[in-house]
């Protein structure tokens, strides 16, 4: 769990979002970095306001959202 944890920290922002494997190690982690960075329709910056708004203050008993970020975002601006 430290090595995920350790190869995660090196994208150089936090990352926000659900990490499933099965004996990873550093290789594994270091293609699945290279798959996200190939595929930036499949992840955004947010500040931390709009991750609060995402999760609620303090994020008690909210579940993840099941949505790209960007649309959430979307959807509470057009309300």
């Amino acid at each position: 769990m430290l090595d995920c944890l350790g190869d995660l920290s090196l994208v150089g922002v936090p990352v926000l979002g659900h990490y499933y494997a099965y004996k990873p190690g550093h290789e594994l982690n270091r293609r699945l970095m290279q798959k996200l960075f190939e595929a930036r329709d499949t992840w955004s910056y947010i500040t931390v306001n709009e991750f609060n708004a995402l999760i609620g203050r303090g994020g008690q008993g909210m579940k993840p959202p099941r949505q790209r970020v960007s649309e959430v975002l979307r959807q509470q601006a057009a309300c």
